[in-house]
């Protein structure tokens, strides 16, 4: 009896170790071995299941990549094997391409890298590996092809793909057209480069692309192109880019063409850009459209003194572009109850060369205008296509109590050309 146990019992403990053997071989299947595979070990897994694409295409990257066991022809002849076992995988096809370009067989390696294309046209970073490498090979028109798929799908870099064209395209005014897509947040930031880049003509035709979509603009785009048409000292082409922009922007509202003086009557709110009014910001001074005291139409333009500061400079201004020259009246309307011995004042000064100006004329200094009073300042360009720029100013007070307090209304600002 008591040898049947010991039997029984050696049986048991024999089963159970074979158990426990079995589960660990399991588990050691199932979690991989920590450590990089050697070279040998990856070519004895492929060459056991040499139908297994992937282990070919791990093999080629291995040739490809691994310095201490690198093979250019060896890889190439892996990523071929993988392609014919299974050729509806793009990673093989591009990897491949890689390789081939690595061994000076260009063409081939362009051939491979459309049919991978073709068979993964959704995935969008590799269009960026794609317009490289048909950009290392001299083929702009698929690069630039590629590069526009890749900004559809990832607009934030738009700079990069600009900044690298127009580095390596033999035509620098192809990029604008061929890579940036008709979408105004491209083309917006394709203008800023272009601004940056100082280039007058690839930001005029991202301008034009602009304009072409038929979409609402923005204001700052405007302001930012206003600007630079400035500092070239185009003041024409600035001051027709404003008219373009303003049709963008505010579809809806009408902007006589032969007013110079832009929103004169204050009826919408002061721009802060462009050939708009520049309300100026700072403390114990504040502004308001107003409808309560008004001139003419239905708002006039609200300024608040606090008594805080002896303020000296513009609160208002505005540049206007005068295509003929001639002798011009400026009119405007103006009420007041502040307490200085400095009153405001409009002037009228001529940029001879922007930002740079010279004043021509000055309106009168009256520091109280207790009722609606109407004033002109009188001035005369000898210059055709002149940039000038009106100014509500006041000079600094030397009074002892020389603050600045209480209200200024301005309403019905026009300009008007003095017959000859």
């Amino acid at each position: 009896m008591n040898v049947c146990k010991k039997l029984i019992r050696g049986i048991g403990l024999l089963f159970f170790l074979l158990l426990a053997g079995l589960c660990v071989q399991k588990v050691r299947s199932i979690i991989p071995e920590s450590g990089t595979p050697s070279i040998e070990e990856i070519i004895r897994k492929t060459e056991a299941n040499p139908l297994n694409p992937h282990n070919w295409y791990i093999l080629g990257s291995v040739y490809a990549y691994d310095l201490s066991s690198s093979s250019l022809e060896k890889s190439i002849q892996s990523f071929t094997r993988a392609v014919r076992l299974n050729p509806w995988f793009w990673k093989y096809w591009s990897e491949l391409s890689l390789v081939l370009e690595n061994t000076g067989h260009s063409e081939e390696a362009c051939r491979m890298l459309a049919v991978a294309q073709r068979l993964n046209s959704s995935y969008v970073p590799f269009y960026w590996y794609a317009a490289n490498l048909y950009l290392r090979n001299g083929r702009f028109d698929d690069a630039a092809a590629c590069f526009r798929r890749y900004l559809e799908g990832n607009t934030g870099r738009v700079t990069a793909v600009l900044e690298l064209c127009w580095k390596s395209f033999p035509d620098s005014r192809r990029i604008v057209d061929d890579m940036v897509p008709d979408r105004m947040d491209l083309l917006a930031g394709a203008l800023q480069w272009s601004i940056g880049k100082n280039d007058d003509l690839l930001s005029r035709r991202c301008w034009e692309r602009m304009l072409e979509l038929g979409e609402p603009l923005s204001l700052s785009v405007v302001f930012q192109y206003c600007a630079y048409q400035l500092r070239r000292q185009d003041y024409t082409a600035a001051s027709r880019s404003w008219r373009q922009g303003l049709r963008r922007c505010f579809p809806h509202r009408l902007f006589p063409e032969d007013e110079p003086v832009f929103n004169g009557s204050f009826e919408y709110t002061p721009l802060g850009g462009g050939f708009g009014w520049l309300c100026h910001r700072d403390r114990g001074i504040r502004w308001k459209l107003d409808r309560l005291h008004r001139y003419r139409d239905f708002h006039a333009l609200h300024f608040s003194f606090d008594g805080s500061r002896n303020f000296s400079g513009s609160v208002l201004r505005q540049l206007i572009f005068l295509p003929d020259a001639g002798t011009y009246t400026l009119h405007y309307a103006v009420f007041s109850d502040l307490t200085t011995d400095q009153g405001f004042y409009f002037q009228v000064l001529h940029h001879t060369q922007y930002p740079h100006a010279t004043p021509l004329a000055a309106g009168d200094h009256d520091a109280a205008d207790p009722v609606w009073r109407t004033g002109e300042v009188v001035f005369t360009t000898s210059e055709e296509n002149s940039l000038i720029e009106i100014q509500l100013r006041r000079n600094r007070s030397y009074k002892i109590d020389n603050q600045v307090k209480g209200n200024l209304w301005i309403d019905g600002v026009f300009l008007v050309r003095e017959p000859e």
